[in-house]
């Protein structure tokens, strides 16, 4: 039997996962077929805002064939307790100690059926409106990557662009 070492991928017993490329039922319309959006929440911890990002995709997604993965970065305690708390169609995923966001969100790729992959933080409550542009964008031939607008509370526009545009 292998030894567990530092970062093991170790998903919860209820939601067993033998492998990252293992094939999930979707949420919603998407059951028994594959989605055409995957959205990956890494969290360590934050159950409370967790639960205010699902409560704003809820509708959002009402529509779209999607899955929900969340990616726990060795949450303990009241996280730890409600995630074990969600239904089956939320995939949860664990890891024994937080390896960040980077890895989280490659584990979650990895584990992802959909067409789509969106990556978002736990701490982020979508509008009603962010979805449909973002697909319309993405299928457009000449376009592989497409983000939208991030609102502070202040309401002031956070620019991930900017980051982005001096980077490259």
């Amino acid at each position: 039997m292998k030894e567990k070492t530092k970062g093991d991928h170790v998903p919860q017993a209820q939601h067993h996962v033998p492998s990252p490329r293992r094939i999930y039922p979707a949420t919603g319309h998407a059951r028994g077929g594959r989605p055409l959006l995957s959205v990956i929440i890494p969290l360590h911890n934050g159950a409370a805002l967790t639960r205010r990002c699902l409560a704003s995709l809820g509708p959002v997604l009402q529509d779209v064939p999607a899955e929900i993965i969340l990616e726990d970065n060795g949450s303990d305690g009241d996280t730890t307790e409600w995630l074990a708390t969600l239904p089956e169609e939320i995939r949860v995923l664990r890891n024994n100690e937080n390896l960040g966001f980077a890895t989280a969100c490659n584990q979650g790729a990895m584990a992802a059926r959909g067409r789509y992959l969106f990556f978002t933080n736990n701490d982020t409550e979508a509008s009603t409106e962010w979805l449909a542009p973002l697909l319309e964008a993405i299928e457009r031939p000449a376009v592989g990557v497409v983000g939208c607008n991030l609102f502070c509370p202040d309401g002031k526009i956070r620019s991930e662009r900017d980051d982005f545009e001096r980077a490259a």
